[in-house]
């Protein structure tokens, strides 16, 4: 474990947060960063928050009033950063329901506490992970991954969802009254399409092709990604939360013995919708966007 100093007040305004991020990032799990200051620098710690996740510890070593001093501690990676690296890990987290999208910020250790499943089982199984993943997302150029995203997800969930909302329908006229959890399933789904659909008309025809342009021709066309950004994590948490209560109504996609050819092809599309989902998510919210951010600031 090794401990590294940095005093920013001998470094340029405007190069100080990009300066601590650096030597964050290349810490290694278990190793420290310390802040020296001459002010309180909680303003960093919320843009940590917001860049790194939940991927480090904060604890003041001085408190002013002249000189502030804090150490930060790089913790192990996120479920996002995991899936991130390595997409074929996703299978495992999909496994044994770790949600590696929207609650990608917390650590491996963590996801498996509060699903109350064995930290070392996971973390071995993930080790073992050997199959190979079609297409590193990892480095590919921003444009070509905002094209990949529409014409691979977007495309996904304009092709289905007349299909699902049809049968999702016609399943809970017919069983609604034995099984009153499919009145739910409807709502909730007409609920998730329409976000959706409103969520992928910002991002096809505003915040994608910033990003394209930024991508190719290194060039902003906003004063910041930032806001536009936070807006879609936002959104995708909503789109998360409603598919998290589809999943828990429909026992996980499980039919019930008394289930139709028609009630079980709705749960199995739906956990296919909610599986293409998740990558979906995972792509924009784990690589696209902390990317795009990042690029950002080596324009600016």
């Amino acid at each position: 474990m090794k401990t590294i100093e940095l005093d920013v007040r001998v470094i340029a305004p405007r190069e100080k947060h990009p300066t601590i991020f650096k030597n964050f990032d290349e810490l290694n799990a278990g190793d420290a960063l310390v802040i020296t200051n001459d002010h309180d620098p909680k303003p960093l710690y919320y843009q940590m928050l917001a860049e790194r996740g939940k991927t480090f510890e904060w604890l003041y070593l001085k408190e002013g009033p002249d000189v502030w001093q804090v150490k930060i501690t790089k913790r192990d990676k996120t479920i996002g950063e995991i899936a991130a690296n390595d997409l074929k890990k996703v299978k495992v987290f999909m496994k044994y329901g770790i949600d590696f999208c929207c609650g990608g910020n917390k650590t491996l250790k963590e996801a498996c506490e509060e699903k109350g499943i064995d930290y070392q089982s996971v973390e071995k199984e993930l080790n073992q992970t050997t199959e190979s993943s079609e297409l590193d997302f990892n480095s590919m150029p921003l444009h070509e991954l905002t094209q990949y995203i529409i014409q691979k997800h977007h495309q996904y969930i304009k092709n289905n969802q007349e299909i699902l909302l049809g049968l999702a329908e016609k399943v809970k006229e017919r069983h609604g009254a034995s099984h009153p959890e499919l009145i739910q399933i409807h709502q909730l789904f007409n609920a998730l399409i329409n976000e959706l659909n409103t969520h992928l008309m910002k991002e096809e025809n505003i915040l994608f092709p910033a990003i394209e342009k930024m991508s190719i021709n290194k060039t902003l066309s906003f004063a910041s990604l930032q806001s536009p950004i936070s807006v879609m994590f936002h959104e995708h948490d909503i789109a998360g939360d409603l598919i998290k209560q589809i999943r828990k109504l429909s026992n996980d996609y499980s039919a019930p013995q008394d289930a139709c050819n028609s009630y079980a092809a709705l749960y199995r599309l739906l956990k296919e919708f909610d599986d293409d989902l998740m990558i979906h998510i995972h792509l924009e919210n784990n690589i696209l966007f902390p990317k795009a951010i990042q690029l950002e600031k080596e324009l600016i």
